[in-house]
């Protein structure tokens, strides 16, 4: 396997890695703070602030490093109407994650992510339902660290962030088969409304009260094969609370299944 800095540096397309982007995933790194804290929702440079320094506004560091994030199209500045800059909204985009997953799966022997399939993955991970996974509730049992001051971001973020996706895509692509909802989901619906939300709310019906019962009696087996534990458990409540998870193409979910480690426990828990 490549080390992981090659793989930010391949996936980025460049020759040599920026320093912006070696500052993005260095150890307790403002850039990296900024960058993840900004993946769950909108939020003012205040509100980044009293995360980072826990309660306390401080904002000249976070001035001076949000211009390079915004100039290199990695965070974008919320439209608003108030010339003040402390009330602008920020929010970080979800190219890095998709260019880090293609690299992922495209290093998988015999796989390949095409661009509408890449298209989707961005519309995916962009929704408010995929970012939620990312908040702060969310983020001590998905991550086991406190990205504030005292201490570091976590070890490997797209790491962490890819293991979410993989269980996301592993527990989708093999429920939407038992299901038989596979045939009921395609990529142009989702790339032509440009919203997995949105796409959500108008196709959630296909997945039906009955499917629902199903797919919680599959997850609560998988629970005990997997060993009862609390995080894990979590995880799978989380993943199958809301329809979103079984609404994905299944052909992308199963190539999500391998943005990480190939998960053969948890599929042999639920196949």
């Amino acid at each position: 396997m490549l080390p992981y800095v090659t793989y930010i540096s391949n996936m980025l397309h460049c020759d040599v890695m920026t320093e912006l982007f070696k500052e993005l995933i260095k150890p307790n790194s403002l850039s990296g703070k900024i960058y993840f804290l900004l993946l769950e929702k909108p939020k003012r440079i205040t509100e980044i602030s009293k995360i980072i320094y826990t309660d306390k506004i401080q904002l000249t560091p976070i001035n001076r490093i949000l211009p390079n994030l915004v100039k290199e199209k990695i965070v974008s500045n919320c439209k608003s109407d108030d010339s003040d800059l402390r009330n602008k909204y920020y929010i970080s985009n979800m190219s890095p994650i998709v260019q880090f997953c293609e690299e992922k799966i495209n290093d998988r022997e015999n796989n390949y992510i095409n661009k509408e399939e890449l298209d989707t993955l961005n519309i995916i991970l962009s929704s408010n339902w995929f970012r939620s996974f990312l908040n702060e509730k969310n983020r001590e049992y998905l991550f086991h660290k406190d990205w504030g001051n005292n201490t570091t971001i976590p070890y490997l973020p797209f790491d962490n962030i890819g293991s979410i996706i993989e269980d996301i895509g592993i527990v989708s692509a093999t429920l939407s088969r038992k299901i038989k909802i596979n045939k009921k989901v395609n990529y142009n619906d989702i790339n032509k409304l440009k919203d997995y939300d949105l796409f959500v709310s108008q196709n959630q019906n296909k997945y039906t009260s009955s499917d629902k019962q199903k797919v919680k009696a599959i997850i609560n087996n998988a629970k005990l094969k997997l060993g009862n534990y609390k995080d894990t458990n979590y995880r799978l409540d989380l993943i199958i609370s809301d329809p979103s998870f079984i609404l994905m193409p299944p052909d992308l979910a199963f190539k999500l299944a391998k943005v990480g480690h190939i998960p053969l426990t948890l599929f042999n828990a639920i196949r």
